[in-house]
């Protein structure tokens, strides 16, 4: 037993507090989105506290959790029996809707792009001058001859 740990004693607590446990709940103000830190001390069971209350989801993270889940549980669906066929009958439906209402969006993203594309070409020739790729590439290949050196069996010549 530890020192700093005493035994447990017979007696009976001398401290009010001692007798109730110590609960700190995390409430979500839902009007502002603060957080508020209450804590209390109860006289109830811990499951009886106040539940944490979580904010709604923005739309961002609706989009990203169900993107995050159609990736995820894709190769489960194409594993099923079948999978493959509803995969090409959805496909052949849903196509051409979508490549009519991609027009939507294929002349601003072309826009951004070129807006975006000559000020990180310009960052990307800064940073080729600055790092020295030559001596990385020379270190990385002798590293990576030391390594298959390492690995080679070595025939000793036998003394005749």
């Amino acid at each position: 037993m530890s020192p700093l740990i005493s035994p447990p004693t017979t007696t009976q607590p001398t401290s009010f507090h001692q007798h109730r446990p110590f609960h700190l709940s995390l409430v979500l103000d839902p009007t502002n989105r603060t957080q508020a830190h209450r804590t209390s001390i109860l006289n109830t069971p811990s499951h009886s506290a106040m539940p944490l209350r979580i904010p709604a989801a923005s739309r961002v993270e609706v989009f990203s959790f169900g993107a995050a889940g159609v990736t995820a549980f894709a190769p489960f669906y194409l594993m099923t029996p079948g999978g493959n066929e509803r995969m090409h009958r959805q496909t052949d439906k849903w196509a051409p809707r979508w490549e009519r209402n991609i027009t939507f969006f294929k002349s601003p993203v072309e826009r951004g792009i070129q807006r975006v594309t000559p000020p990180v070409a310009r960052t990307v020739q800064r940073m080729e001058h600055r790092l020295p790729m030559d001596k990385i590439a020379q270190k990385t290949d002798r590293g990576i001859k030391k390594g298959i050196d390492r690995m080679t069996p070595r025939h000793h010549a036998t003394a005749a």
